[in-house]
């Protein structure tokens, strides 16, 4: 057992109090103050760094997961805002999202030039699709694999049958599918920097037709729906050739197949009858909603005025800062 005496937490130089080495508070993992003073016991919460005062049955405490991307604009193709001398040339920013329920993302840029006049900064949280662990074998057999390691269960999904070429510069477009979360637009201030800090919940978490940043072009648009079940029609429509919908394939009939599986989507999913999968309809569906982890890139986009996708999908042309996921969270 510690020596209950040894100071063991460190508040402004002063010893705050001590460890208690109780089973319960370890297990609930708690830092627990038995004696900062007489007439109140104190817990050191890790997130915030504050001491608050412990009841007889205190809240229990957890650590909050934070998982970090490192944004600048050097990892895909250029667009004129982003070109050596364009306004976000010298952009760098941080997203975090915070996994803690209620999800929240926080984002900072520093380094814009003068934009335009109007223009708008949005924030998207990037699922890039992977290859099922569970795939059936027969449809494992209908995915390309032109590189050695390419689509393989567990691995990001490739169109092209080839590695992944996000986060290369030098190749005009992105090989992998992914579904786009909005997660908010960032303001500039005049020192050239912005931020955004946005709690994520369900009712915004409201994903895309399956398009988004995907390099085999635009395809007709189909209903919003929550970003788990849009994660679902992609997978269904590339992956699963052999047991849905085989007599569309994805090389032949591509807009039929996808507009196929999501309206097999819809037919399941939509209690309203109206057409569209809503929140409510899926509220109780596992995987409805992509989790906060499953995200493994942010991109920040300026989005033409005048564009020919609806506002609620990223374009590749527009995107002046992207980060893939630190592996070191």
């Amino acid at each position: 057992m510690a020596d209950s005496n040894r100071p063991a937490v460190f508040i402004s130089g002063l010893a705050a109090g001590t460890f208690s080495t109780f089973q319960r508070e370890v297990q609930n993992r708690r830092i627990f103050s038995s004696r900062f003073t007489p007439e109140a016991n104190l817990c050191l919460e890790p997130t915030s760094g504050r001491l608050v005062t412990v009841t007889s049955e205190p809240t229990q405490i957890t650590v909050e997961q934070i998982l970090q991307f490192v944004l600048d604009s050097l990892s895909f193709p250029r667009n004129v805002f982003c070109v050596p001398g364009g306004p976000a040339a010298a952009a760098r920013g941080t997203v975090e999202i915070r996994t803690e329920a209620p999800v929240r993302v926080v984002a900072r840029v520093t380094g814009l030039g003068q934009l335009p006049p109007g223009t708008v900064l949005t924030v998207w949280l990037l699922h890039d699709l992977t290859v099922p662990t569970t795939l059936d074998q027969a449809d494992l057999a209908t995915i390309q694999r032109l590189a050695p390691g390419a689509n393989l269960p567990g691995t990001v999904f490739t169109v092209d049958g080839q590695l992944p070429t996000v986060g290369r510069a030098d190749v005009p477009v992105w090989n992998t599918v992914a579904v786009a979360v909005r997660a908010g637009t960032l303001t500039v201030q005049v020192d050239g920097s912005a931020t955004l800090e946005v709690t994520l919940s369900d009712d915004v978490n409201q994903a895309i037709d399956p398009r988004v940043l995907m390099g085999t072009g635009v395809v007709p648009a189909t209903a919003t729906m929550p970003s788990g079940m849009v994660a679902g029609v992609l997978t269904d429509t590339f992956m699963r050739q052999a047991t849905v919908l085989p007599q569309l394939s994805v090389s032949q009939a591509f807009p039929q197949r996808l507009a196929a599986v999501t309206q097999l989507t819809v037919q399941t999913f939509d209690r309203g009858g109206d057409g569209l999968i809503s929140a409510e309809d899926v509220r109780e569906v596992a995987g409805a909603f992509l989790s906060p982890t499953q995200f493994s890139r942010v991109a920040i986009t300026i989005e033409p005025v005048v564009r020919v996708t609806p506002a609620t999908l990223p374009t590749e042309q527009g995107v002046v800062l992207v980060g893939l996921r630190s592996t070191s969270c």
